[in-house]
């Protein structure tokens, strides 16, 4: 729907003028934490204004049949939490094959 890739908790805690400059150098929209944690009232609300389906750290843990029925649903690029903990070698390989940009291993801890 908005055939978005959605970054890291790395981007997503990045000051504005970071993220604007990276905006302007990948053409990603980049979303910012506080969209992670919106309540779900709140988050329908913003998703009618931007017309952005916006995503919840839970499609971060979804199982794998899970995340590709709704990767094809709405054609967002879902990051698995397997992406976030690969190696830093793993990772630029994976980012060379796929041109992804994935997300780094430190953030997003299994409960």
């Amino acid at each position: 729907m908005t055939g978005l890739v959605l970054l890291t908790e790395t981007l997503l805690v990045l000051n504005p003028r970071k993220r604007r400059a990276i905006q302007k150098m990948t053409g990603l929209v980049l979303l910012t934490e506080t969209l992670l944690v919106l309540n779900p009232r709140k988050r329908r609300a913003m998703q009618e204004m931007i017309g952005l389906v916006l995503l919840t750290e839970t499609l971060l843990v979804l199982n794998p049949r899970k995340r590709r029925a709704i990767q094809k649903m709405t054609g967002l690029v879902l990051l698995t939490e397997t992406l976030l903990v690969l190696n830093p070698r793993k990772r630029r390989a994976m980012q060379e094959m796929t041109g992804l940009v994935l997300c780094v291993s430190r953030i997003f801890k299994a409960p």
